[in-house]
């Protein structure tokens, strides 16, 4: 994911992150696990700053919007 920030995302292709998943390799799978905990963590911290803010609908509708085009 070109707008992610993670470690793997940062580092390595999509391409070697397949090749990694398809042959059984353990790194895909930690890589994989790098970047699930990273997305997690930066959609927690956006929900608790649009609660704070008092805007948790608009950010849930943004959300669901970008997620349905496929963009972060």
């Amino acid at each position: 994911d070109e707008s992610c920030t993670c470690y793997a995302c940062q580092h390595f292709s999509r391409s070697y992150l397949h090749h990694l998943d398809k042959v059984g390799e353990i790194l895909g799978a930690q890589l994989c696990t790098i970047h699930n905990l990273h997305f997690y963590q930066v959609i927690m911290a956006e929900m608790r700053e649009a609660i704070e803010q008092g805007r948790f609908a608009d950010w849930q509708a943004q959300f669901h919007e970008n997620r349905a085009r496929g963009t972060d």
